[in-house]
């Protein structure tokens, strides 16, 4: 009995220690995407208390790839963030813009990506564009760029990198 009552005591314990120490992640914490292609760097970072926006470029490209969070636990913001592409603005394709969305999971959140490509002088040239929100911490997040039409799948990886909550043991 004695036994039994010590490892109660002691569990109780634990757990209030573990649970006085574990925090969700604020928009302070907020990385961006963990997985970054060698040729892309973190150009611009802006953060403030509601926001934080992260920006990559290749060197002198006009390729880019930014990343915006913003507080929203009242889901404001994204009601009023839609994709400037999204199906009920998709015109018809052309012979030379290709105008597709696909849905893709990011930190279990399926959302839709929203992609342009369309050829310029015979290279091919996507914008994308995605937006989805986060219960858990929060946090609307929404990702918008200019990348070759070759790198979409390299966007995508930066995209499924990005969590949006954590859990940080201090």
């Amino acid at each position: 009995m004695k036994k039994g009552f010590l490892i109660v005591i002691v569990s109780i314990l634990l757990i209030t220690f573990i649970s006085g120490c574990v925090v969700f992640d604020s928009i302070a914490n907020f990385k961006g995407p963990e997985y970054i292609p060698s040729n892309f760097q973190l150009v611009k970072n802006t953060t403030n208390e509601n926001a934080s926006v992260l920006v990559y470029q290749i060197p002198n490209k006009l390729s880019f790839f930014a990343v915006a969070a913003v507080k929203d636990s009242d889901k404001i913001a994204l009601n009023n963030i839609t994709s400037t592409m999204n199906s009920a603005k998709l015109s018809s394709n052309s012979s030379n813009v290709m105008k597709t969305n696909e849905a893709i999971t990011i930190d279990g959140h399926q959302t839709q990506l929203y992609t342009e490509t369309m050829n310029l002088f015979g290279v091919g040239v996507s914008f994308y564009d995605i937006t989805w929100h986060c219960d858990n911490s929060g946090l609307t997040l929404f990702s918008f760029g200019l990348v070759g039409s070759t790198q979409m799948s390299e966007i995508k990886k930066m995209l499924e990198s990005i969590k949006c909550h954590r859990f940080f043991f201090f």
